[in-house]
């Protein structure tokens, strides 16, 4: 632990993949988080925006890396 950094003291995270007739994927990720301090509202809420979809562009890039 560093002085003045706040941590995730607890998160879950669940995902599911369910094949659709074109071939493509349907992703849904859940995810439930103790954010453990204060947190600015503007930096919530970008996160749960953005974060998710980096997370699948990253997934994406690792996936087609291995083909």
């Amino acid at each position: 632990e560093k002085s003045g950094i706040v941590r995730l003291p607890r998160m879950q995270a669940k995902w599911m993949f369910e094949p659709k007739a074109d071939g493509m994927v349907k992703v849904t990720q859940q995810v439930l988080a103790d954010l453990g301090g204060k947190v600015p509202g503007w930096l919530v809420n970008f996160a749960i925006v953005e974060a998710p979809f980096e997370t699948l562009c990253n997934l994406r890039e690792r996936i087609e890396s291995r083909e």
